[in-house]
């Protein structure tokens, strides 16, 4: 049984009210044609799911099954930092896999701003490293209960 997590952020785009720092990522899931999912076990025990609809990019970075969750981050899409180029755990870095010298970086998130304005752009760090980074249309949080 699943219950509907009512999240907010922060003015520094930290996501509130799924309370999973400190968790550890325990599944991810992504195919084609279906919402993304990123399942968190608390430390506290209980898991939260993150799904993701209408991905349309996604970054990750050199994490690991069992990671410790450091930071969850959310922004609409128009309202993602871009004022840390130089920083390696930047969101849009992250999304584009480190890919893109900084000039291509910049103009990249600018074209996807125009096209994809309405977007949720998600962050998730990782304590000693790794990060994931995904653009989609909708983001859903819930609380996942045992049976």
């Amino acid at each position: 049984m699943q219950s509907e997590i009512t999240w907010s952020t922060d003015e520094h785009g930290a996501l509130i009210g799924a309370r999973v720092h400190d968790g550890h990522l325990s599944e991810i899931e992504i195919a084609d044609n279906r919402p993304a999912r990123i399942v968190i076990t608390r430390a506290s025990g209980g898991r939260v799911e993150f799904k993701l609809h209408g991905v349309s990019r996604f970054g990750l970075l050199g994490f690991c099954n069992g990671s410790i969750v450091s930071d969850v981050l959310a922004w609409s899409l128009t309202a993602a930092p871009d004022d840390a180029w130089a920083m390696s755990d930047n969101t849009w870095r992250i999304l584009f896999s480190n890919d893109l010298d900084d000039a291509d970086l910049i103009a990249e998130s600018r074209k996807l701003r125009a096209s994809r304005s309405t977007d949720t752009l998600l962050q998730i760090t990782f304590s000693y490293g790794g990060a994931m980074a995904f653009l989609c249309e909708r983001l859903s949080v819930f609380d996942l209960e045992e049976k």
